[in-house]
């Protein structure tokens, strides 16, 4: 089974070199900016309606090689769908308190992300959703209890349920306050 995620995941990846994407970095749109230094700034939840059209995602950043490092603003309630996917440069990512959700995919192979503070107000995070990350060691959780993690897909055109996770836990360490080691 894991070579059937390698080959999806390497489809995707294809489908996204296809298209081009990346090609209008550095620049800004509704609810985002990219500098020349890398660093790729979301402001609003609106940006996540550029991913819609298509699958997969049509986010412009995609496949672009300059973006090193992902800031997500106050009052962004969500990281969307296989949104930083790919970013193989991304070295690290700003997630603010009052983030609620991460979803599948969103920051799957990014090869360079070294590690990741979770917000305390994260509630959720889905599947595979820094899978893929061979450069993530650690994962600081900043909540004194778990938050939900999507452990189970089920792909209804092939009749298939698999367990999945967020992350790759042979390759990242978990940090957790002290006190509520037990809880998670």
């Amino acid at each position: 089974m894991k070579h059937f995620y390698r080959f999806l995941l390497l489809a995707i990846f294809a489908a996204i070199q296809a298209t081009g994407y990346g090609a209008d970095i550095p620049g800004s749109g509704k609810g985002w900016s990219c500098s020349s230094d890398g660093t790729l700034t979301i402001s609003s939840d609106e940006v996540w309606e550029l991913g819609e059209t298509g699958f997969p995602p049509t986010f412009p950043w995609l496949k672009s090689e300059l973006v090193k490092k992902v800031i997500i603003d106050d009052g962004v309630d969500s990281v969307a769908y296989a949104a930083f996917m790919m970013l193989e440069n991304l070295e690290s990512a700003s997630l603010p308190n009052g983030l609620r959700k991460i979803l599948s995919q969103a920051f799957q192979g990014c090869d360079k992300l070294a590690s990741v503070t979770i917000p305390a107000s994260v509630e959720m995070i889905a599947d595979q959703a820094f899978t893929y990350c061979p450069g993530l060691k650690s994962v600081a959780f900043l909540s004194e209890t778990p938050m939900d993690m999507e452990l189970e897909i089920y792909i209804p055109e092939i009749n298939y349920t698999a367990t999945v996770i967020p992350f790759d836990t042979k390759v990242a360490t978990a940090y957790v306050p002290a006190g509520s080691v037990a809880a998670y």
